[in-house]
């Protein structure tokens, strides 16, 4: 295989500069590694073109932003996570239903070439015996422990030459995760941190000598929990994550050198951008991968369409709203124009707007500061200051704006009327004013731009009324009625109709603006660009080459269930076009929950476990056929390196992937059986080869056609 050949320091810190500089220039910061030449030994039939690993390509260690082996050809880890061990019934899952070296083939012919293998702390610490009904196809494995059936797995994962992940992915054995679980932390009440190393150090002990367990992820999805808040490279014992991580990998690198450390991101191993300021170094250089998590879910701007509506809902709603306001604003505006546009006092026109502005803003600040502490008190402080704070500060500033225009409105407001109250006064000014010396204020009203005091027993209330409006009553709105009925322009004072007018108008722009923002975000956030923004801002800036924090970063955990979405769409092109390492969750067609979260009343927990489907699960219930063939031909396009994601339409609406037994001697590891609707609702079967439903180029058979 060809080496390493990429543009050399200097020339890619300048690409990555100017690719910084420009809107459109990221492509050139992630360009992936030449692809190496194909292994000329022999290979199984397998599905996809995730390389396999020879024995004498070992140790792995890390380059700039890939995983490697010891010719310095990549590496790419396309993974799957086989779940069960860290649960209840401290065992992989499915050896109930086939027996565990079937199960391990049967990953091996899909196509991955790794599995992320989660086990819990108190499982490797009791070594509980595994109940029999959990072992129902493996006779031979009846009776034993925890430990052995860890090492079952693990044999038979290895023999299939599969790189194994092992993931510490909690302490105390059960379902994981949920945001208010005390898991979060890497100690907690049952477990303290030398358990935890504990556990870590026994299994690097127990495989060092098996060249296919390549690393350690040292925990899952590290949180906030019960008042701690975690963070990054400040020295403190009792939440900095990164220090607790190097205490562990160091541990392990001790027994087993050979071994890469996963470090997962903060917040749900979401957010990765404290490691900019400060990259964990360990005892053995070129050892650290980082591990982000990326469910749709998990990102801030998904919020809205995973708990409410779509974006395509938003977008219409938006419109719909928007007609609202805009036909209240041609009314108010025709209206205006029919009473000879008369202007409003000036001191009423900047209190209005000053109040308007000051009221949408703080509304703002009011929302971003709740979520703000709903963050911060749930799982991710780091993440609440680093996305909330900028938000509330960048709200104040408008808001600050609008109390400055009330001001200068009220300043304006009052200065008229000390105006008024001399040009009543003053003698000199009453004479020039009018005739009569004894002129009222409502002369001085028709000689003044500002409305003058109906007379001088009038109270403190009345006078400042006056200044607002020269009339108290809605006449205007009488008066516009009719002259839009006419076609008759009629002229008007200024007066309480015309200033309710003013707030209607001015409320309606900003709900129009309002709806048009709605509309035009919800247009941005389904757009790839956005997608990558978000991504790039979060972990994906360590795929970037030439700088101190470039590092790999593995995709640990994503899935979908049966939905071929836009965030599994955009989420493929971006693992694509970044040539990301990833492990698909989860392998299993089925899971045991102890806890469950219900709306309205939060996580509810079960005594028992409670058997529920597994849709994001790559397999049916038989752990052998396919449950969405998509899924799996979507997979196979980000296996290789670098990817070739196209997101092709494949012509299934529904079909099962099965092992070809039909096919001698075995050229594909399956086939696919498609069933195809027609128009007419009748639907017909049909059979074509794997690699032909990898392209999803053709249909099902003729007869589909």
């Amino acid at each position: 295989a060809g080496p390493l050949v990429l543009v050399g320091p200097r020339l890619g810190a300048a690409v990555s500069a100017l690719a910084l500089a420009t809107a459109f220039g990221a492509r050139a910061q992630f360009a992936p590694m030449a692809p190496t030449e194909p292994s000329t030994a022999s290979e199984p039939s397998r599905f996809g073109n995730a390389r396999l690993l020879r024995e004498d390509q070992w140790p792995l260690r890390t380059w700039e932003r890939y995983i490697v082996d010891n010719r310095n050809d990549r590496v790419k880890w396309a993974c799957v996570n086989w779940a069960g061990a860290y649960m209840d019934q401290h065992t992989v899952l499915g050896l109930d239903r086939r027996k565990v070296d079937a199960i391990a083939r049967r990953i091996s012919e899909l196509g991955f070439n790794c599995v992320r293998l989660p086990y819990s702390t108190q499982g490797v610490i009791t070594n509980p015996a595994v109940a029999d009904s959990d072992l129902a196809a493996n006779p031979d494995l009846q009776g034993k422990h925890m430990l052995d059936l860890f090492d079952a797995a693990v044999e038979a994962l290895t023999k299939q030459r599969l790189m194994v992940i092992i993931n510490n992915h909690n302490s105390k054995s059960g379902w994981c995760c949920a945001f208010d679980s005390e898991e979060g932390l890497w100690y907690t009440p049952s477990y303290n941190e030398s358990q935890w190393i504990k556990g870590l150090v026994t299994l690097a002990e127990r495989y060092k000598n098996n060249k296919y367990v390549v690393a350690f992820d040292v925990r899952n999805e590290p949180h906030d929990y019960g008042g701690v808040d975690l963070t990054w490279g400040d020295g403190d014992p009792l939440t900095d994550w990164a220090a607790a991580a190097k205490r562990a990998g160091d541990q392990i690198l001790t027994v087993n050198p050979n071994v890469l450390i996963v470090i997962e991101a903060l917040c749900l191993a979401k957010d990765l951008r404290p490691m900019r300021d400060h990259q964990v170094q360990l005892i053995v250089p070129n050892r650290v991968v980082y591990e982000v998590h990326a469910y749709h879910y998990f990102q801030m701007y998904s919020m809205w369409s995973d708990m409410f509506m779509s974006w395509v809902d938003t977008r219409r709603l938006a419109m719909t709203v928007a007609l609202v306001p805009l036909l209240i604003l041609a009314f108010c505006l025709r209206a205006w124009w029919m009473l000879r546009c008369v202007r409003p006092p000036p001191g009423v026109l900047a209190t209005s707007i000053g109040t308007w502005v000051f009221a949408i803003s703080f509304a703002f600040v009011v929302f971003h500061t709740c979520v703000w502490y709903e963050m911060r008190t749930t799982s991710c402080s780091i993440g609440a200051t680093g996305e909330q704070l900028p938000c509330i500060l960048f709200w104040c500033i408008p808001m600050s704006l609008g109390i400055c225009i009330f001001m200068c409105g009220y300043r304006y407001h009052c200065g008229a009327r000390c105006m008024q109250r001399w040009l009543q006064d003053h003698p000199s000014v009453r004479g020039v004013c009018c005739d009569d010396a004894e002129c009222s204020s409502r002369e001085l009203v028709g000689n003044s731009e500002f409305a003058a005091l109906s007379t001088d027993d009038e109270s403190e209330s009345d006078a400042e009324w006056s200044l607002c409006c020269q009339r108290k009553d809605f006449y205007s709105w009488q008066a516009a009625i009719a002259a839009i009925s006419k076609g008759v322009p009629e002229k008007v004072s200024w007066d309480s109709g015309l200033c309710c007018g003013l707030q209607v108008a001015i409320f309606c722009v900003i709900l129009l603006l309002s709806m048009v923002g709605i509309y035009i975000f919800a247009c941005i956030a389904t757009t790839y660009w956005w997608f990558q923004r978000h991504h790039d801002h979060m972990w994906g800036f360590a795929l970037i080459q030439g700088h101190p924090w470039t590092a790999p970063v593995w995709v640990g955990e994503f899935g979908s269930s049966a939905a071929r979405g836009n965030y599994w769409l955009k989420l493929l092109h971006y693992m694509s076009a970044r040539d990301v390492d990833w492990a698909y969750w989860v392998l299993n067609p089925e899971k045991p929950l102890t806890e469950m979260y219900e709306v309205g009343r939060g996580w509810v927990r079960f005594e028992n476990p409670k058997w529920v489907n597994e849709t994001w699960g790559i397999l049916s219930s038989d752990w052998e056929s396919v449950r969405f063939p998509w899924k799996m031909l979507d997979l196979v396009r980000v296996m290789s390196s670098p990817g070739e994601w196209v997101p092709d339409e494949y012509a299934c609406d529904r079909s099962i992937m099965v092992p070809s037994a039909a096919v001698e001697p075995r050229q594909h590891a399956l086939l696919v059986e498609c069933v195809c609707t027609k128009a007419n609702g009748a639907t017909t079967t049909g059979a074509q080869s794997a690699e032909r439903s990898a392209r999803g180029r053709e249909g099902c058979s003729a007869t589909a056609a």
